[in-house]
């Protein structure tokens, strides 16, 4: 039976000990969207479902009462904030246009995220987001022709050396970039030349199906990926290329699976716990109990937490907790900032765990 308590009590220890210059001393590069999130929060989602069909019939008008707001999104962008905020050396590659560098220099400069290497040509990405009812479950609208490409061919000779400056490299996103496997197969291989770690959180591939399986042979399953990063439903698609009789696994029985496929080393976060698989040990850690304020963005920040404790060289239960500190730190959070490493304390040591069911641990 495994003590969380325990190891609990070992990592805020751990945290105490981090020092800021110790935390600087790492470097990490994000790629490659950057989105502006336009979020609107349903409380009731029939009382709105009705409204909006009452306004149509009667030829359009207002609805009013619905909080809104704006802020940055995107996973990678979302991510070197996270990374930022814990101290980290964080610099971001994407791709969008003038007006776009100065909302990424309001999002991400006054967060000391380093973007002298910001593509300029091309257009502002724009996502509008319904959190809906009390799970604040989130409804992403995007349009993905608006995020212009980036692919390997535009990288330079720049940026590589920036890559390989760097202790790891991620990119996040995958499914809002056209070019997204072309970017993470030249990424990846030239940053396992320069012996720089690499990380892939593809976010929802569903409107992507088509092009699953060449993100799968030439990404997901090359040896150039050292970490994948994924929930459940992201779970689901990628195992779907592994041949099975049985259809009725649950979500780590199809992680073992995908497991023995690839050579990456698996995380899997889900609201309730948080996974890690390396080689034949898996491992699980279950998420805080904690009142939930907004969804949009608790990946990118379990991958801002769980990046530093893969840089930390953490043991995994330990960087799991650390990972889903940061998340759940954020989603219960007052104002949608990324914690710091004090926050992260506090919240570790002073909030419980959620428990996990049987079927999850037996």
């Amino acid at each position: 039976m495994v003590n969380y308590k325990e190891i609990k009590r070992k990592l805020l220890k751990k945290i105490e000990m981090l020092s800021r210059s110790e935390l600087s001393k790492f470097k990490v590069l994000t790629m490659s969207d950057f989105i502006l999130d336009h979020i609107l929060f349903i409380d009731d989602f029939d009382y709105f479902l009705r409204e909006v069909k009452r306004i149509y019939k009667q030829g359009g008008g207002d609805l009013p009462a619905i909080r809104q707001t704006i802020q940055r999104g995107g996973c990678s962008a979302n991510t070197a904030s996270g990374l930022s905020a814990l101290g980290i050396d964080t610099y971001f590659i994407g791709r969008t246009n003038l007006f776009g560098k100065k909302l990424l220099e309001f999002f991400l400069g006054e967060k000391n995220v380093n973007i002298k290497n910001l593509k300029t040509d091309g257009n502002l990405s724009l996502m509008t987001i319904f959190e809906i009812g009390k799970e604040k479950i989130n409804v992403m609208v995007g349009d993905p022709d608006s995020l212009s490409p980036l692919g390997y061919k535009d990288i330079t000779s720049s940026d590589r050396k920036l890559l390989h400056s760097c202790n790891l490299v991620g990119i996040s996103g995958w499914a809002m970039n056209r070019s997204g496997t072309d970017l993470a197969k030249g990424v990846f291989n030239f940053a396992k030349k320069v012996n720089t770690l690499t990380y892939l959180d593809t976010a929802d591939p569903s409107f992507r199906l088509e092009e699953i399986k060449d993100l799968y042979e030439y990404v997901i399953s090359n040896k150039n990926l050292d970490i994948l990063s994924i929930n459940e439903n992201e779970l689901n698609y990628y195992s779907s290329f592994i041949s099975t009789k049985d259809s009725n696994l649950n979500i780590l029985e199809k992680g073992v699976l995908l497991k023995k496929n690839i050579s990456a080393k698996i995380d899997i976060h889900t609201s309730l716990y948080s996974a890690s698989l390396d080689g034949d040990e898996v491992y699980i850690m279950p998420a805080f109990k904690v009142n939930i304020k907004r969804t949009t963005g608790a990946g990118d920040m379990f991958n801002s937490g769980n990046i530093l404790g893969y840089l930390l060289k953490l043991e995994p239960l330990e960087r799991l907790q650390f990972a889903n500190a940061m998340a759940g730190c954020f989603i219960s959070s007052n104002i949608p900032l990324p914690p710091n490493i004090k926050d992260i304390y506090n919240f570790i040591n002073n909030t419980p765990f959620k428990p996990l069911k049987g079927e999850i641990v037996g």
